[in-house]
């Protein structure tokens, strides 16, 4: 627990905005110039920069989009200074479909990076903008774009506030990805009634069982549909909502809603609405809703597809409340779905190995509230090993060995 608070004590840091250009790093950690792998097919990109420049080391560019539509086959990746980019980040179908890399997390002069350094696209997520395409990123079909060293705060154009929106292949690497981040107390700020919030939309329906869609690696990654202190009721918050492709999730930790103070709608940490696709998750923590009010029904992982879970630490609410008598909080909601027109078999299927699941923790709801560790609607569900399986982290007994798995 101890490193999960140190996590998100900096992850409220790094998303905190100030009003200055380039913020001052907290260790001024300057890494040799051959660890940085400064050569000559790299385009650069500082607030200090200019999108009259040629997007060299000495002469970067302002706009992290004028270095997306400089890449070509001999300049592929692009390093980005630390500081705050407004706007939004655009990869547009292409017949080349050359994959990208943007990199942050250097100082201003490309001489050093460390994680104080800090690479912000978007100051805040901001009220509805008039846009055809939702995500501060958007990756377009056929392409691949990887992110690493990054904070991304998602914009909201009247339907979705997302962080990330990819229809292509996607990598996150030691990232801070937020749907949305209202730093006020205005409640129609965000998506209204049905509308969502997601930290990471992904859906490439061009499925191949050979590479995934969407792969989140490292550490220090964090992911999150939506941190406070408000959001308005009714709307759907997902930290990762993934639909008709291969996932791969290997670290970090991953929330539905974070820090909410006014009520607000259903949270899920990750929903995999991915039918006829196998996904797995490893070591990384899961929370549908941490120190938040909730007004709906919240999930740690909501699965419609086949999914493998190991080592990992899953949670409903962690340090939330809920007043509510319609209320359910489950770590995991596993669901069984068979579409017999596009697929000939039965989706659904779990197993989960060593890991820890529960509903809640640390948390108070309304006497009648549904509170499980594993909600299972009739689908194939395995157990690996051992684990702790437990409605309420509080109680005493262990279900692991009690839960009705399958033979």
């Amino acid at each position: 627990m101890k490193k999960l608070f140190v996590l998100l004590a900096l992850f409220i840091f790094l998303i905190s905005c100030t009003e200055a250009e380039n913020p001052t790093p907290i260790v001024n950690v300057i890494v040799p110039t051959s660890d940085v792998s400064v050569i000559g097919d790299i385009i650069y990109v500082s607030t200090f920069g200019d999108n009259s420049n040629d997007g060299t080391k000495n002469k970067p560019f302002k706009t992290i989009q004028k270095a997306v539509d400089s890449v070509s086959k001999d300049k592929k990746t692009i390093y980005v200074a630390c500081g705050i980019y407004d706007g939004r980040v655009i990869l547009e179908e292409t017949s080349d479909s050359i994959p990208i890399v943007i990199e942050g997390g250097y100082n201003d002069t490309f001489t050093g990076r460390n994680k104080n350094y800090q690479t912000v696209i978007g100051r805040k997520t901001e009220p509805a903008v008039d846009i055809a395409i939702a995500g501060r990123i958007n990756v377009a079909k056929d392409r691949k774009l990887t992110v690493r060293n990054l904070t991304v705060n998602g914009v909201f154009n009247g339907n979705m506030s997302c962080g990330i929106y990819s229809t292509g292949i996607l990598i996150v690497d030691n990232c801070k990805i937020v749907g949305l981040y209202n730093d006020t107390m205005d409640d129609t700020f965000g998506p209204l009634s049905d509308d969502e919030a997601c930290g990471i939309y992904s859906n490439n329906d061009k499925i191949d069982e050979y590479y995934s869609s969407l792969e989140i690696i490292g550490s220090d990654t964090i992911i999150c549909g939506a941190i406070g202190p408000a959001v308005s009721v009714n709307s759907l918050c997902y930290g990762i909502l993934v639909k008709n492709n291969y996932t791969n999730i290997k670290d970090g930790i991953v929330y539905g809603l974070y820090l909410l103070t006014e009520q607000t709608g259903m949270a899920t940490g990750i929903k995999f609405d991915s039918s006829g696709t196998n996904n797995y998750i490893s070591n990384t923590k899961v929370i549908g809703s941490y120190s938040s009010n909730i007004f709906n029904s919240t999930y740690g992982i909501d699965n419609h597809s086949n999914l493998r879970i190991s080592n990992c630490e899953v949670y409903g609410i962690l340090d939330s409340s809920c007043d509510i008598t319609s209320y359910k909080s489950y770590g995991i909601h596993n669901y069984k779905y068979h579409n017999t027109e596009t697929y000939n078999y039965e989706i659904g299927i779990m197993a989960i190995e060593s890991s820890q699941i529960y509903g809640a923790r640390n948390s108070t709801w309304n006497s009648s509230t549904d509170i499980q560790g594993i909600n299972n609607q009739d689908a194939i569900i395995y157990r690996v090993g051992s684990g702790i399986l437990k409605n309420n982290y509080e109680d005493n007994s262990n279900d692991w060995n009690s839960f009705a798995w399958s033979n």
